[in-house]
């Protein structure tokens, strides 16, 4: 008889134009069918994300009504998932043949190992100038953090059930929107003493097509926003401990921060010229290695094109950053409804439950 070990987790929304996709390459895992289950979740889409997942996933979780974001999402694949091992794969991702055996069995070696990470590859990417500057932004960023880290990454990593229990969970009632839901849960698991690998040769494909808009406000602005004001807790700096750690490390936070901050008086001032090169000669000093890494991978003129955008984009970010830092100081944490609050000071058991306090 043979032992179902992992429960892949597929959080969607409207995810019509990758899903197929993610779906059939989780489908030719080298992983026998019979050893994995797939769980799709569909956050309220009005496409045909429903019936694509019908015909590929073992179980389909319909949640009606509105979307309630992918941190919500995954926490009901987790509920009804019969594995050991949980896997999350984002639904714009496509995995490699032998992706979840190696995650597998990486937890299989380390039993003292709560949970394994990827990274996008290099070259998965749409061939648009945004879409492979974002993946290639982050393909770096992550082989720089390889080896243990205070971080966990949803696009596709694996975590024991029980220490995703004992961590309490995705938290839902503060982030119902990406994107850093799973660095948080990351955090978490930290505080606790669970360890989290990044396994930098575990490569997926990232399929999502990005616009210069959605790429400034998502995935720099509200993640510095949300990274600063949200992530400093427990004592945790924004960059992670110890010698390597995923996301902004300490001299790309400083820059950012310092080049915001010239911005920002700058404008005040009216100080512009001076300033913004200033600001260009920073991020140029202290992100060479991506500009190089850059034009390693895709030459010399791309890593020329792209380095306009790359400096607004670490501009913005730099701005979240210095938002959130302030808003932290002079709101304070954002806070969940007050009748969660309440119940979770009580002790109350509810549904959907509450994240678990340290």
């Amino acid at each position: 008889m043979t032992t179902l070990v992992l429960s892949v987790i597929v959080p969607t929304h409207d995810a019509t134009s990758t899903l197929e996709r993610c779906l059939e390459a989780l489908e030719a895992s080298t992983l026998p069918r019979d050893r994995f289950e797939i769980i799709v979740v569909d956050d309220a889409s009005e496409d045909a994300t429903l019936s694509i997942a019908a015909r590929y996933a073992d179980t389909v979780i319909r949640l009606p009504d509105q979307p309630r974001g992918p941190a919500y999402a995954r926490n009901r694949g987790a509920e009804i998932a019969a594995a050991p091992y949980l896997a999350f794969v984002d639904a714009d991702v496509c995995v490699r043949p032998d992706t979840l055996a190696r995650l597998v069995a990486r937890l299989d070696e380390r039993p003292d190992l709560a949970a394994v990470i990827g990274r996008y590859d290099a070259d998965g990417a749409p061939e648009d100038l945004v879409s492979t500057y974002r993946n290639l932004r982050w393909h770096h960023l992550h082989g720089l953090a390889a080896g243990e880290v205070a971080t966990f990454w949803a696009a596709c990593g694996a975590i024991r059930a029980d220490a995703f229990a004992a961590a309490g969970r995705f938290n839902e009632w503060h982030f119902s929107a990406p994107p850093v839901e799973d660095a948080e849960l990351g955090r978490r698991l930290h505080a606790r003493g669970l360890h989290v690998e990044l396994e930098p040769a575990l490569e997926v494909s990232h399929l999502r097509r990005w616009t210069a808009g959605g790429l400034l406000v998502r995935d720099c602005w509200q993640r510095g926003v949300r990274t600063a004001r949200l992530l400093r807790r427990h004592g945790i700096r924004l960059a992670t401990p110890g010698p390597r750690g995923a996301g902004a490390n300490p001299p790309t936070e400083l820059g950012l921060f310092i080049a915001a901050s010239l911005v920002i008086v700058s404008t005040i001032f009216g100080m512009h010229l001076w300033t913004l090169a200033i600001v260009a000669a920073i991020v140029i000093v202290v992100e060479s290695p991506f500009v190089a890494s850059v034009g390693r991978v895709r030459g010399a003129l791309f890593a020329v094109a792209m380095l306009p955008l790359h400096l607004l984009c670490e501009l913005v970010t730099g701005t979240g950053i210095a938002a959130g830092w302030a808003l932290r100081h002079l709101v304070g944490d954002p806070r969940p409804e007050p009748t969660v609050e309440a119940l979770a000071e009580v002790g109350a058991r509810t549904w959907p439950p509450l994240p678990t306090r340290l």
